[in-house]
């Protein structure tokens, strides 16, 4: 039946098919620029054009939500300015960065979820694709330069059929942190509408139109992923209309269970953040 729908497949027009190839450039581009900043093995920066002002605007909101703790345009290098001489090599997790993405998985206890950027830093992508195979959901949390790299990987896999009946769950609140990155993959918004309806269009679009990615696969937006529960990523594998999806979220938020935190998180690395007891219980350890 997968098979059939796949088959089915309507043409695209010529304004999709525009936006797509050039999607595909910008997202190879993307994905280069960002493996040079989390490459370890090399002293190098990525060298941006004038017109790839949206990297540094993302690191910058990077270092405004305590991801990274340096001004993003010492990551990288422009014809007007050589930062080559001011070192940004080490990258440390972040405290804020571990939260996020501890945050994200603890609302789907009984899912597996993959938080883009949290697990699997180092480059081994293998592994990273089979447990995105693996999981119910992608989860998109806000990170630091590992976040942006694993989330092109995952769009990806996920539009060239490697990864299917995983939907892509991005909070408005997380889609608007990434918009920098949405506007490197496709373009800037149009005046006409706004620029979360937008990308939330594109994202849906760019990962149903590839030749052998699912023409139902699902991305979720909701306001919050509180208002996001374990039926609905359910329902959402099994190729449900999105539409019917969309519908079918609940109105009712769940409890916040990090109202009362009753657990020190402990992360057995140095990292940097603003979760100051957490950094207290990690260096008493």
């Amino acid at each position: 039946m997968h098979n059939a729908r796949i088959g089915n497949r309507a043409p695209l027009n010529d304004d999709v098919q525009t936006r797509v190839t050039k999607a595909r450039i910008a997202r190879a581009r993307a994905r280069d620029v960002f493996h040079t900043l989390i490459d370890e093995s090399s002293n190098s920066k990525p060298q941006l054009d004038s017109n790839e002002t949206w990297v540094t605007d993302l690191l910058d909101r990077m270092k405004d939500g305590n991801h990274l703790v340096q001004n993003g345009a010492e990551y990288v290098n422009r014809d007007s300015c050589d930062t080559n001489h001011i070192y940004t090599r080490w990258n440390e997790l972040s405290g804020d960065t571990i939260k996020a993405a501890q945050n994200a998985k603890n609302l789907f206890l009984s899912l597996d979820i993959v938080v883009p950027g949290y697990r699997g830093r180092k480059p081994d992508e293998r592994r990273r694709l089979k447990q995105l195979k693996a999981a119910d959901a992608i989860v998109l949390a806000e990170g630091d330069l590992h976040a942006p790299h694993q989330i092109i990987e995952a769009l990806h896999h996920l539009r060239s059929g490697k990864v299917k009946n995983t939907p892509l769950v991005v909070s408005e609140p997380v889609l608007e942190f990434y918009e920098p990155l949405w506007e490197g993959l496709f373009g800037p918004a149009p005046q006409d509408t706004t620029a979360s309806a937008f990308y939330k269009k594109q994202l849906q679009q760019w990962i149903r139109t590839g030749n052998h990615s699912d023409p139902n696969a699902v991305v979720l937006t909701p306001k919050s992923l509180y208002d996001v529960f374990d039926s609905d990523i359910k329902a959402a594998q099994h190729a449900s209309p999105p539409s019917a999806i969309a519908s079918a979220l609940q109105s009712v938020r769940r409890p916040d269970p990090f109202a009362i935190e009753t657990e020190q998180l402990v992360i057995p690395q140095l990292y940097i953040g603003t979760i100051k007891e957490d950094k207290a219980e990690h260096w008493r350890a």
